[in-house]
């Protein structure tokens, strides 16, 4: 098993991921280096559970629930790896 990171951490996406808002607002495809916090960690598969929040048009910000694979993100305190 690999080393997951901890619930409640800060982590950033290093792919484009399409959420759904978790309100029923519309769906939206989030960028690589957009930053989230993880609320659930899983163990079988590895995986996360991720809470994007972004601005709207109105009065409440949407938030974005995402079920990401551990190489869908890293911790937001890590530099992004380059490609050769």
């Amino acid at each position: 098993m690999a080393d997951l990171i901890d619930e409640h951490e800060i982590v950033v996406l290093t792919e484009e991921v399409p959420v759904e808002d978790t309100f029923g607002g519309p769906k939206k495809d989030l960028r690589a280096g957009t930053k989230g916090t993880i609320v659930d960690v899983r163990t079988n598969p590895d995986g996360y559970t991720v809470e994007f929040k972004s601005e709207s048009e109105g009065r409440f910000p949407n938030y974005h629930l995402a079920n990401l694979s551990p190489d869908q993100v890293r911790p937001a305190d890590t530099p992004a790896k380059v490609s050769a």
